[in-house]
């Protein structure tokens, strides 16, 4: 539960410096609930697979999100034509994603490993 905690306050943090301090875009009361969700989001699933004892799945979960974020933030600093903070968001989200189908697969492929033994 601590894990998912962590992971929700770090996600919202990054998200909070990302579009404050990176895009220097003022927020509105929309954009904090999105991201205060988000990051809830995002910290629940971590905090299941850790609960759960789902490893591969929690450490590629949390490599996809890490690369989310480092993509996000290349895209808010290098994109001069005024799109970067679509593409940046964007990207965060298909890595968390591909982090999360990687990591359910993963999870299964270790299972049906253990069950076969």
């Amino acid at each position: 539960m601590k894990t998912g905690l962590i992971i929700s306050v770090i996600s919202f943090l990054l998200l909070l410096i990302g579009v404050v301090a990176v895009l220097s875009t003022s927020l509105t009361a929309i954009n904090i609930l999105v991201f205060i969700g988000f990051s809830l989001i995002v910290g629940g699933i971590a905090a299941s697979a850790v609960i759960r004892g789902y490893l591969p799945m929690f450490i590629l979960f949390i490599i996809g999100i890490a690369i989310g974020y480092i993509e996000m933030f290349r895209a808010f600093m290098n994109t001069k034509t005024g799109w970067g903070d679509l593409a940046g968001l964007f990207s965060l989200f298909i890595w968390v994603m591909i982090g999360f189908i990687g990591g359910v697969s993963a999870q299964l492929i270790f299972h049906l490993y253990r069950k076969s033994k």
